[in-house]
């Protein structure tokens, strides 16, 4: 197997539904295939860490994140792009753990090597700002997370394309607004990052995280009902995407407290 057949045949996967169970024993069972496959093996090792971290999962997302962390050293060297993604990953691991200080740290390593790499006008530099805003938000550093997201969405903005990432930054902006009581700035920018997903050729898994926030502003002013069968389709499609994870029981708790009203 390629690398291009792995993420082929990966692709597949989540295009037809699988069950995360499914989908999580095919990757075990590549990653003990490949041990001697150089990068098919680096590729479904990283996939995995991916994985595991969306089915809340977070230790063996760290323990394979640091393999292919240590499988780069030797191919490309601590100094480049491809050890940056990982380290970015990694510390994306770190912050869904709270593991803030672990998190912020490798961000911040991540940043000055793509900045090294490749310069300040670069997608996955900018990707790592959204990023640090977002542990800013998670770590009540709520303006100096603003203005990270804000620099993130320029560049995005100024390189052209990128919808997906563009989505995801104006999704995070609708979080940030949420949170502080701008429930009409925070629908704006949603409205436009759930067109964008749409308009997407494949299901982006950021879009259930915005049927979440869009349950939520439609609770706040007071379309219960319509938020009830929002969140009740939101629990629904974690499942079937990821099981139940931190998700899942984040948006099963709105769901209950809107039911006993």
């Amino acid at each position: 197997m390629t690398k291009e057949q792995f993420y082929e045949s990966l692709d597949g996967k989540f295009d037809a539904r699988q069950r995360p169970e499914e989908i999580l024993k095919w990757l075990e069972d590549v990653y003990e295939q490949s041990q001697d496959s150089g990068e098919v093996h680096i590729a479904c090792t990283s996939e995995l860490a991916a994985f595991c971290r969306s089915v809340s999962d977070y230790q063996n997302s760290v323990k394979y994140y640091e393999e292919v962390l240590e499988a780069l050293r030797p191919a490309f060297g601590e100094a480049s792009f491809e050890y940056a993604v990982s380290v970015n990953n990694l510390a994306g691991t770190y912050r869904q753990m709270g593991e803030m200080k672990q998190a912020e740290e490798l961000f911040l390593q991540a940043k000055a090597l793509f900045e090294a790499c490749q310069g300040e006008k670069h997608f996955l530099y900018a990707s790592v700002l959204n990023n640090l805003g977002l542990l800013c938000m998670d770590t009540q550093r709520e303006e100096e997370g603003l203005a990270l997201m804000q620099h993130s969405m320029a560049i995005l903005e100024e390189l052209g394309g990128h919808e997906e990432d563009v989505a995801t930054g104006l999704l995070n902006q609708a979080y940030y607004y949420a949170g502080k009581d701008q429930d009409q700035k925070a629908m704006d920018l949603l409205m436009k990052s759930i067109r964008m997903f749409s308009a997407l050729s494949y299901q982006n898994p950021h879009m259930i995280s915005a049927k979440m926030l869009y349950g939520q502003l439609l609770a706040r002013a007071g379309n219960e009902r319509e938020a009830i069968d929002c969140l009740q389709q939101v629990l629904e499609e974690i499942e079937a995407v990821f099981g139940k994870n931190k998700d899942y029981f984040t948006a099963q708790e709105i769901l209950k407290k809107l039911c006993r009203k």
